[in-house]
């Protein structure tokens, strides 16, 4: 059993880990709108298929847009025409506030950490080749 003395090390911990990860979060979205930008049209960060039945689906996406991050959940499919159950559009700063306090969701910050990530290895990579 945990003391309280080894409860308030560990949150101490996770605290570090949640700063750093917020840090280099906005440092790679700040990155990438300089990518946007380039590419002229906006990156996908995330996209997830929330609900599935036989023949729709409930998906939600996040776009970095260069200044904005929009956040969309629309259902796609079927005999439905596709339509926008929420829209969200935030600064870089508010997305990620957004994300850790009102979805209280990392994996959406990590998955996004990865297309980042890839996204720039194919920037740079197109840079050498030009270069």
């Amino acid at each position: 059993m945990l003391t309280t003395e080894d409860k308030n090390k560990k949150k101490n911990q996770d605290t570090i880990v949640d700063e750093w990860l917020v840090e280099n979060f906005r440092n790679k979205l700040k990155k990438a709108a300089v990518i946007v930008s380039t590419l002229n049209k906006p990156l996908t960060l995330y996209n997830s298929i929330i609900e599935e039945s036989e023949d729709s689906a409930k998906e939600e996406i996040v776009l970095h847009n260069q200044k904005y991050i929009t956040v969309q959940t629309f259902t796609r499919g079927g005999f439905l025409p596709t339509s926008f159950q929420e829209q969200h559009i935030f600064t870089i700063d508010k997305f990620i506030a957004w994300t850790i306090k009102e979805r209280k969701d990392h994996e959406i910050i990590l998955q996004c950490i990865d297309t980042l990530e890839k996204e720039y290895a194919i920037v740079v990579e197109k840079d050498n080749k030009i270069s």
